[in-house]
């Protein structure tokens, strides 16, 4: 049963996280002419995407089939699974509150967009802002 209630919410969180990116995705799109520097994918992000599609697709197998990905099971006491799943609800609304907060400067990918405003409240009044980013007026 308990393995039951941890799958519906793997499941319940991985259909959100795609829906918020894909509305963010839909809602916030720049024209090419608009962008003014988008710069290349490091090693680190390269590799990342290497791993986005097994991650995915072991996902749906342990939704659907958890027999299918037994091999990789571990046994996590139930506190664990519940930090877990307190987590990924954190980190949600992270997500949400950042998205929110940037509006149209948001983009799946890095890129500085003409009339772009550096953001410096909600979660981003923490973080320094360096480099190129001093001359873009703070908002």
């Amino acid at each position: 049963m308990e393995c039951t209630v941890f799958r519906v919410i793997l499941a319940a969180l991985f259909i959100s996280f795609v829906a918020h990116q894909g509305f963010y995705t839909r809602k916030v799109q720049h024209s090419a002419d608009a962008v003014l520097e988008q710069p290349e994918p490091g090693r680190a992000s390269r590799v990342a995407k290497l791993f986005t599609l097994p991650a995915l697709l072991a996902t749906v197998v342990y939704v659907i089939h958890p027999a299918g990905m037994s091999w990789a099971a571990l046994p996590f006491p139930i506190w664990l699974r519940w930090l877990g799943v307190g987590v990924a609800l954190s980190g949600f609304v992270l997500l949400q509150w950042s998205q929110q907060t940037l509006g149209k400067n948001w983009s799946r990918t890095p890129k500085l967009v003409e009339g772009q405003k550096m953001i410096v409240s909600g979660p981003y009044r923490r973080i320094r802002h360096t480099g190129r980013a001093r001359n873009i007026r703070a908002h």
